[in-house]
């Protein structure tokens, strides 16, 4: 897709359940696919860092963003389903981005 990619991994590696390694995969795919489909980036960064008590998968690029409240009042279905996947694991999903200035959503779930 001529994008640089970058992908690192920190803290200690613990096993997770079956049911919190799919959500963060799905994620994650979903994530990059945005990045791929809507960010026109020219990068992409993809954190997985596993704290004391939680795990937690950071993607960000350096693409056109987006205004979130649009997003949302847009209705498409991958944030959405980001955000569901997530929250029926106890879990919760990071925003950040605004119009020219990239995007960074992050997934944090227990562990």
């Amino acid at each position: 897709a001529g994008l640089k990619a970058a992908v690192s991994c920190d803290g200690p590696q613990v096993p997770l359940p079956a049911r919190v390694e799919e959500a963060l995969y799905g994620f994650t795919v979903e994530a990059l696919n945005n990045a791929l489909k809507h960010a026109k980036a020219r990068s992409i960064d993809v954190n997985i860092h596993f704290g004391s008590s939680a795990v937690t998968v950071e993607v960000s690029d350096d693409g056109v963003g987006f205004d979130e409240v649009q997003a949302w009042e847009a209705g498409g279905m991958g944030l959405k389903g980001m955000r569901e996947r997530l929250e029926r694991l106890g879990g919760r999903l990071v925003i950040e981005s605004e119009p020219e200035s990239g995007t960074r959503l992050a997934a944090e779930v227990a562990t």
